[in-house]
């Protein structure tokens, strides 16, 4: 009988282990996978929009005074060109 028992106590401990440690990595996984998400939402809300201007060779040329001037119509600033 007490031997009975103790097989029972360590099938248990061994199952009870490897339950703890599928949690704690899921855990881990879901922590992994949430950090990307975050750093992404704090990236669109703090760095600056990248815009790309395409013209072909139908259009007449576009100058940096016109990019400037279509920006500061519709109230854009421009950091950089």
């Amino acid at each position: 009988m007490v031997h009975l028992l103790k097989q029972k106590i360590r099938q248990y401990t061994r199952s009870i282990f490897v339950a703890t440690l599928l949690i704690t990595f899921t855990i881990f996984d879901i922590g992994f996978v949430a950090v990307g998400f975050i750093d992404g939402y704090y990236t669109a809300l703090n760095e600056p929009y990248d815009y790309t201007i395409n013209a072909s060779f139908m259009q007449p040329n576009i100058t940096q005074e016109r990019i400037l001037a279509v920006a500061e119509g519709i109230g854009t600033n421009i950091t950089e060109i």
